[in-house]
Parts: C-alpha cells; structure tokens; sequence
C-alpha cells in the first residue's frame, strides 16, 4: 500500500462510524480507496451481486421463452431470459409451485429466435446475461 494511500486511511478514521452509518441507512455500495497509475488516489464505489444463474429456454429449435420484467433502477420493462439467484445446490428437477411475488412484474413470452437476434441488434435487449447467452445460441446454432 503506498503512503498516500496509509495517509488517506489515518485521515479518514476519524469518520469512519459516521461514513458507515451514512453507507448502511442511505444502503450505498462500500468504498474502496485507490490508487490511480498516476499516483493520485479515489474512491470509488464497489458493488457486488450474489451467485445467479439464467437459462435460454428454447421450446422448439425456432421459439425461446423470454420473460418481460419491470427493473425498478432502470425504470422501465426489460426483456431477458429466465434468471435467479443462487441459494442452493439443486440435485433434481421437480416442478414447484411458488408463491407469488408482489414486488415483481413479470410477463412470460414466447418469442421466435430470429426476433430475439433484432431485438438485441436494436438495443431492445439489454440484459447483459441475456445477450451472452442469445449469441452463445446463435453460434451454437450456426446461424
């Protein structure tokens, strides 16, 4: 660590219970300080997600299964694929029923794959995980 990097962190002591206090009730992502290839430092934020996994359900070698969801931080509908949070080690698949979430939005759609590739072409498809995965497919498929 460089001096000036110690130095930020003995300055900053003084208010770390406020910051952290501030961090926790206003829920802002932790900061790191570093160093830049200049030798000035910054802060910035740092945001990390949990374990997730998606799947590009195809019901026919033509017809994928997309969901419409409302984002909340990006204020509007998306479209993508099935995805969750990892909270388990799955051994089997059985079909379950679960109970409704009141805080999302979502809309199940049957979607040709040819208008997937155009809806990701024409920035409708924004979902980072989805557009891996649709070209992954499309590669796959040799299309």
């Amino acid at each position: 660590m460089s001096a000036q990097i110690e130095k930020a962190l003995r300055d900053s002591l003084e208010d770390d219970v406020h910051d952290s206090y501030l961090q926790e009730s206003l829920a802002l992502p932790p900061e790191d300080l570093v160093e830049l290839p200049d030798g000035r430092t910054t802060i910035y934020g740092v945001v990390s997600c949990g374990e997730c996994v998606g799947v590009l359900p195809f019901l026919d070698p033509d017809t994928v299964l997309l969901v419409r969801q409302y984002r909340s931080v990006a204020g509007r509908t998306t479209w993508e694929m099935p995805t969750g949070g990892v909270h388990f080690l799955g051994e089997e698949m059985v079909k379950l029923a679960l109970p409704a979430d009141e805080t999302e939005f979502i809309e199940v759609h049957p979607v040709p794959f040819r208008e997937i590739l155009g809806m990701l072409l024409s920035g409708e498809i924004v979902d980072s995980m989805t557009i891996i995965a649709v070209l992954h497919a499309d590669r796959m498929k040799g299309s």
